[in-house]
């Protein structure tokens, strides 16, 4: 008992330390005693661990200090390597191709172009949206489609539509750290349903379901992050079969699955016979970051509701964004950016597979299809030793305990911003890391 006890409060402040809730140093020993109400020698257990993870130093009669090399989210500055980011650079936006769009909407347009647009998005737009998705074995009318800036923004419209005293919402372990803490700002913890290869646990979802009212699962099936996972097409029709069951909504986060390397992708909301799905497509990792569009498509059920807070919030988009954009979206220009966009991700992704693949102490936790990174597990060393280790070469990854506390030896490696030659620098340095580590005392406890 004495023992789970420590674990409790030394994982309870590491989390607190890597998410920045201390500035400089940890409270007194006497405060830690009052906050957790366990006794000091507990207290002082749960110090020694994180002393032993480097997180702090303690400085007799002048307090508990954190590491900064550990501060996960204070690391500004570019890095040499980035194998931490899953934004695409700047340079494979095809600039001219676009740009022309943005003239044809001032030339045919003017200064109207520039006014408010139509609350529920560009109907032009909402149109070429509907045929493409047809496409792909969704029928849906533009009258159900929502141009909307961004995922936060709909997920907050999502939420005040759904969510209310005793609800719940459940989503992918490891998380999407972004949303999840979207959720948490907008005042409650999702549960977390932890992952297989195939995708979600839905045993271990069943199981809440009959503890909890959910009413929202979130959930990115076609190359989740951080696992890279695919959800498989029978999971699909027995998780919309669950929602049906009890009641609640999917919310399908698509960011990438045109950028399928092995398969084609399925789309969960092509399987929804209940009008259960909630479909969210964003482009920026397949556009532009910095260009905010995305749309939602809605059950017919939430669509009165979700209107009202949508109208009244005011999300609404650039008109000439939205305009420009279906210029190049109906256009044959859309079709050779996604082709000349997987022809150089996918050189990379197997690039990264082939020199993983052997790796004495990393291993490829799931073999993704397709996306922008790999989810690996290192062997005898934490994440947090090695991301500090790669900081001295101004190398970044994505620590697991990023994406749940659960995962300390996991890290996330994107490979979308670096060439081909870097990702072989890149990975060369974290097995020289690794395998150096693991010979020494930096082994993960």
């Amino acid at each position: 008992m004495e023992k789970l006890k420590y674990l409790e409060v030394y994982s309870v402040l590491k989390k607190e330390i890597l998410k920045n809730k201390y500035k400089n140093k940890l409270p007194s020993i006497r405060e830690l005693v009052t906050m957790f109400s366990y006794n000091k020698s507990t207290i002082q257990k749960a110090l020694d661990k994180l002393k032993e993870d480097n997180l702090i130093v303690i400085k007799p009669k002048k307090g508990i200090f954190i590491c900064n090399s550990y501060r996960t989210e204070d690391i500004k500055k570019p890095y040499s390597l980035d194998f931490k980011s899953a934004i695409p650079r700047s340079n494979i936006f095809p600039l001219e191709e676009f740009k022309n769009s943005v003239i044809k909407v001032l030339d045919n347009y003017g200064a109207k172009s520039l006014e408010y647009e139509e609350s529920q998005g560009y109907l032009p737009l909402r149109r070429e949206i509907s045929f493409k998705l047809a496409k792909k074995f969704i029928k849906v009318r533009e009258d159900s489609i929502y141009i909307i800036p961004g995922t936060k923004n709909a997920i907050e419209i999502i939420f005040k539509n759904l969510i209310y005293q005793n609800n719940y919402i459940a989503i992918e372990s490891p998380y999407y750290p972004e949303v999840f803490n979207i959720f948490k700002e907008l005042g409650i913890t999702p549960l977390e349903i932890p992952m297989e290869e195939d995708g979600i646990n839905l045993k271990k979802l069943e199981n809440f379901l009959k503890k909890y009212r959910i009413k929202l699962l979130y959930t990115i099936p076609n190359f989740h992050n951080p696992t890279g996972i695919s959800l498989s097409e029978e999971k699909m029709k027995n998780l919309i079969k669950l929602a049906e069951k009890y009641d609640f909504y999917i919310l399908e986060d698509d960011t990438m699955s045109e950028l399928n390397y092995k398969k084609n992708s399925i789309l969960l909301k092509s399987l929804d016979n209940y009008d259960r799905v909630i479909y969210l497509k964003s482009f920026s990792k397949i556009f532009n970051p910095g260009f905010k569009l995305s749309y939602i498509l809605l059950p017919s059920s939430l669509k009165l509701s979700f209107e009202n807070i949508f109208f009244k919030g005011n999300y609404f988009t650039s008109s000439l964004n939205q305009r420009a954009f279906y210029y190049f979206f109906k256009e044959k220009t859309w079709e050779n950016h996604i082709q000349n966009l997987k022809k150089n991700y996918e050189e990379k992704f197997f690039l990264v597979e082939s020199l993983l693949e052997n790796c004495k102490n990393i291993e490829i936790v799931h073999s993704p299809q397709g996306g922008l990174f790999f989810w690996l597990k290192i062997k005898n060393i934490d994440a947090l030793y090695l991301q500090n280790q790669l900081l001295k070469f101004n190398i970044g990854i994505g620590p697991g305990i990023l994406f749940s506390e659960k995962y300390n030896n996991y890290f996330r490696f994107s490979f979308a911003r670096e060439s081909l030659e870097n990702i072989k620098i890149g990975i060369e340095k974290i097995k020289e890391i690794i395998n150096k580590s693991s010979k020494n005392k930096y082994i993960n406890k």
